[in-house]
């Protein structure tokens, strides 16, 4: 599906949030911090191999406090995209989250607005299922009876 730059950023703006809510942080934070530097670093990537924004405009997504522009800068953004390409395939826990991630992302980017509204609400309700005990899930299934 072709998108214009502000489809384009709507969508990096969700897989952002789709990496935001895998790893429980917001990866526009500011600063090194560790929890929040990998998220960070595969959002850029998962925008990045979907998307094909330009590495500029990703970096505009992301902000900085060490650029004089606010955001992270092409470079960052270009060593990031490598980083997380090289690390899929050598380091397993990092493989491990691509695994899980990189469809979601993708899908992200294929689907219709209507069909990405669908998924995404199916996504979270999924993800609120995996939460739930057994036994919760049976006291829910008896409420919608």
């Amino acid at each position: 599906m072709n998108f214009n730059k502000p489809q384009k950023l709507n969508r990096a703006e969700k897989i952002i949030n789709i990496v935001d809510d895998y790893f429980d942080v917001k990866c526009k934070s500011e600063g090194k911090y560790t929890p929040i530097v990998l998220p960070r670093q595969m959002a850029m990537y998962y925008i990045r191999e979907n998307l094909k924004l330009p590495l500029q405009s990703i970096g505009k997504l992301f902000p900085s406090t060490t650029s004089k522009s606010g955001f992270k800068d092409h470079a960052t953004v270009l060593h990031n995209c490598k980083l997380i390409s090289d690390l899929v395939n050598f380091d397993f826990e990092i493989k491990s989250y691509h695994l899980d991630l990189k469809d979601i992302c993708k899908d992200v980017c294929i689907l219709s607005e209507k069909e990405l509204e669908k998924y995404l609400i199916i996504k979270d309700i999924c993800i609120i299922f995996e939460k739930l005990s057994v036994k919760k899930i049976k006291e829910f299934k008896e409420l919608l009876k």
